[in-house]
């Protein structure tokens, strides 16, 4: 089952960047400005790193989300969308890596080859900032839903070559950007490649 995420584009598209973004800039020490927003939606994040002199390249894997970006970055040489799956996207090399929820819709067997795709992309120094679903999520097992959990042994494990600069763990009802309700178990993570 595809999701529509028109309702989910029409509530963004205004909404400011993420605050993990601008902790993301800050502890970047990477001397280049190349990011990549994996699942950029309709580039709120985009926006900010275009200000902070980011060379961004945005990708998603629907269409429509795609036509918003290219259509609201048309005019900015800084910016590259592409219409790609977490699959078949090839990341150019990059000093700051966003993944900021659309990990939440990434089969466990796609993640696995992407996360080698970013280790191989992330220039020493660089950040990467992302979320991951926590194994208390309601989304789990939901038909719509293809992603995966981890725990925190997972995480520890995946960050192996980095230095956490930020670590957090979400566990509480609440609502989605669409206002559907849902218990939410997330982890953020912000990390600094050694």
């Amino acid at each position: 089952m595809d999701i529509d995420w028109g309702p989910y584009l029409s509530s963004t598209t205004s909404l400011p960047h993420r605050p993990e973004t601008e902790l993301a800039v800050k502890a970047n020490q990477s001397p280049t400005r190349t990011a990549i927003d994996c699942g950029c939606g309709a580039g709120r994040d985009i926006a900010y790193l275009r200000e902070q002199g980011y060379q961004t390249f945005g990708f998603d894997s629907d269409v429509a989300t795609v036509d918003v970006c290219k259509h609201r970055f048309a005019d900015d040489n800084s910016v590259t969308i592409s219409h790609a799956s977490f699959e078949t996207y090839e990341p150019p090399q990059a000093s700051l890596i966003l993944a900021h929820s659309s990990l939440f819709f990434c089969p466990r067997y796609t993640f696995e080859i992407f996360w080698d795709k970013i280790l191989k992309s992330l220039e020493p120094k660089g950040v990467i900032s992302c979320n991951f679903l926590g194994q208390k999520d309601s989304w789990l097992g939901k038909q719509f839903h293809r992603g995966f959990a981890v725990n925190l042994q997972e995480i520890n494990k995946l960050f192996s070559q980095f230095d956490i600069v930020k670590l957090s763990e979400r566990n509480e009802d609440g609502a989605t950007i669409t206002g559907d309700r849902k218990h939410w178990h997330t982890y953020t993570v912000i990390a600094r490649r050694k």
